[in-house]
């Protein structure tokens, strides 16, 4: 579903990661130990997501990628 809305919302393939992982429930500071980014970068990251896909939060963007089909 994350890729599907990759392609949907125009994400980077870091943003398709860091989607994957909010996805399986994972904070911000997992994030950055994960993918070995700084917690501050990742929370970058999170914001440009947050704005292509509309939303503000974590649990608004877990909906998006539940609903796409």
């Amino acid at each position: 579903k994350i890729r599907l809305s990759a392609c949907q919302f125009g994400l980077s393939s870091r943003e398709v990661e860091i989607a994957a992982l909010i996805c399986k429930g994972k904070n911000t500071c997992e994030i950055a130990e994960e993918l070995y980014l700084s917690p501050n970068t990742v929370k970058v990251h999170t914001s440009n997501l947050y704005r292509k896909i509309g939303v503000k939060n974590r649990v608004q963007a877990l909906q998006v990628f539940q609903n796409c089909q």
